[in-house]
């Protein structure tokens, strides 16, 4: 018994592929065209209650996760990092970051983006 055609042609059945694969490219979870990301509250909040961050070495004004923090007006890069500090680098320089308190005696919990 042959199969039912769901299409009555070649071109309709390559217009719903088409269809389908563009709306799958808009399905993406979580792509940002910026570099700045914020650090989702729920997650910040269990590392705080474990580390009781001080200090925010890589925010902005509208994100900062503490009191203190630094901003890249005020290159954190180049600050002095004392306390507990909380970090999540952009995407883009991740390694600048890892590189300032590698062999360091504090601990940096560190919140890096999936490329």
């Amino acid at each position: 018994m042959p199969r039912t055609r769901i299409y009555k042609s070649d071109a309709d059945k390559q217009a719903a592929y088409r269809k389908r694969k563009k709306s799958a490219r808009l399905t993406v979870h979580f792509q940002s065209i910026l570099d700045v990301r914020e650090t989702p509250a729920d997650l910040f909040a269990v590392l705080d209650r474990e580390f009781s961050f001080d200090l925010d070495v890589c925010a902005l004004p509208h994100n900062a996760k503490c009191p203190r923090y630094f901003t890249p007006a005020t290159d954190g890069l180049s600050q002095e990092w004392q306390g507990a500090c909380f970090m999540n680098p952009p995407s883009v320089i991740p390694v600048q970051f890892a590189h300032r308190f590698r062999g360091k005696p504090f601990t940096l919990p560190c919140v890096v983006q999936a490329m």
